[in-house]
């Protein structure tokens, strides 16, 4: 994959873009859609829509938890996560500004264990970000909280796992909408206890929601999905 090298120099960082245009076909129609089935234990709930598998089955959740049909390896739920896949690779290819560092320390990224290239975790703390396409080589890691400040679009791609800390949170600020927000990450999702997404997120391996996490967007694994005591709640998109 080839990115555009920007050094993110400020602690609000800045890429003014023009929207891409994103169509998830079918998959608009599921608020969850996994390869490997869709775990829960405990409490989940509640998961608002419709949910999809092809592999496996939907298993665990308490009754009502979700709210919408259930597909399990249909030709729709195969559609579901043939239309998912295709915008994950559409915008795993987008260049946009190369997160690196910020002088404050509000990014940091610190060499060791990465992805298969050798680097390591870019580590999220406070930062601040305007709209715009921000590719990360590495871990996309939120200790605490990240704001997205502004109207418009905001796509978010990782050279490997995308990790949310305990109680860390995406947050919405100044006309940002979840609706407008996408995370492509190039391993698996990981939101530890409390921790918050707004946006949709399109996953290359797991998806695990530990007690008490949340997404206010749709969630998109191509493996297995994992729920304990969490809850998804779809945004709304124009048709």
């Amino acid at each position: 994959m080839k990115f555009a090298f920007t050094l993110a120099t400020l602690a609000a960082v800045t890429f003014v873009s023009a929207d891409v245009a994103i169509d998830l076909g079918t998959a608009t129609d599921f608020t969850v859609v996994a390869v490997g089935g869709i775990t829960n234990t405990g409490a989940s709930g509640p998961i608002i829509g419709n949910v999809a598998t092809t592999g496996h089955n939907v298993s665990g959740f308490p009754a009502d938890a979700i709210t919408g049909d259930v597909e399990e390896r249909t030709p729709a739920a195969d559609q579901a996560h043939s239309d998912a896949e295709a915008v994950w690779n559409m915008l795993r290819a987008l260049e946009g500004t190369q997160v690196v560092s910020t002088p404050d320390g509000t990014i940091v990224v610190t060499k060791g264990m990465g992805d298969a290239s050798g680097n390591g975790t870019t580590n999220f703390t406070g930062a601040v970000f305007t709209p715009g396409i921000y590719n990360v080589f590495s871990i996309l890691h939120v200790v605490t909280n990240i704001t997205l400040n502004g109207e418009g679009q905001y796509i978010f791609t990782s050279g490997s796992h995308f990790d949310l800390d305990a109680n860390a949170s995406i947050i919405l600020a100044n006309g940002a909408r979840a609706r407008d927000v996408f995370f492509a990450t190039g391993d698996s999702t990981n939101l530890l206890a409390g921790a918050r997404v707004e946006g949709t997120i399109l996953s290359n391996s797991a998806i695990r929601l530990a007690a008490g996490a949340s997404v206010h967007g749709n969630i998109y694994s191509q493996g297995l999905m994992t729920f304990t005591e969490a809850s998804v709640t779809p945004v709304l998109r124009p048709t």
